[in-house]
């Protein structure tokens, strides 16, 4: 706060889900989606670092000065769960950052090249976490390959959580070690890149507050 008033700033716009603490200055608050399921749980499988950003948010929510939900899905999430005022919080969707589109083959020949990425592959835009139905995903990805033996499936997110341990489990169970890739977290401005080097986007989740990956792939 202190750094902010510093720069004569009177309102702060948190774009993420998160603001600072802040008394002096006005904020807004732009929220994606609320914590992961119904009812606002918070899965135990998630990790330590997961489980600090939901409180953050739930902190944020509860003290900015006005609420911006870029899906009215989202908009109830909050509304039930932390007890929002209808004009504390208003939906304005989401649109697509213009570095989302079709890139030349250089691009994306740097980006295979980066990620060690296959030549064939179905990708799945993390984070790594119960909520994205994974162990679900897996078998229907065995199933997928008695048919389509040249197809991998690529996961990118961070694989730091409890989550990740059943994830390598069931591939292993079902025998897919050669054929799914973890390529860590994916920073945006290579995200076109892989999302044009893909045959296809899966999307299989269990609960979403806007979706913002189906909308990139197809600008890619």
């Amino acid at each position: 706060e202190r750094i902010l008033s510093s720069y004569g700033i009177n309102v702060f716009h948190g774009t993420g889900n998160i603001i600072p603490r802040l008394r002096s200055i006005a904020s807004v608050l732009t929220v994606h989606h609320y914590k992961g399921f119904p009812g606002g749980a918070v899965p135990d499988s998630f990790s330590p670092k997961e489980k600090f950003y939901f409180r953050c948010t739930d902190y944020s929510v509860s003290n900015t000065d006005y609420i911006i939900a870029d899906s009215e899905h989202t908009k109830k999430d909050i509304k039930e769960n932390l007890k929002i005022k209808d004009e504390s919080i208003s939906t304005v969707y989401a649109g697509l950052s213009d570095i989302f589109h079709i890139y030349d083959d250089n691009f994306k020949s740097l980006i295979k090249k980066k990620y060690d990425l296959p030549d064939k592959f179905i990708f799945v835009s993390g984070p790594i976490n119960e909520r994205k139905n994974l162990l679900r995903l897996l078998e229907a990805f065995a199933a997928l390959r008695h048919n389509f033996t040249d197809l991998d499936l690529v996961i990118s997110g961070d694989t730091d959580g409890n989550y990740f341990a059943n994830l390598i489990s069931r591939i292993i169970s079902l025998k897919l070690e050669n054929y799914v890739h973890f390529i860590g977290f994916v920073p945006g401005l290579d995200m076109p890149g892989v999302y044009g080097l893909a045959q296809m986007l899966v999307y299989p989740s269990l609960y979403e507050g806007f979706g913002f990956p189906p909308l990139e792939a197809m600008a890619c």
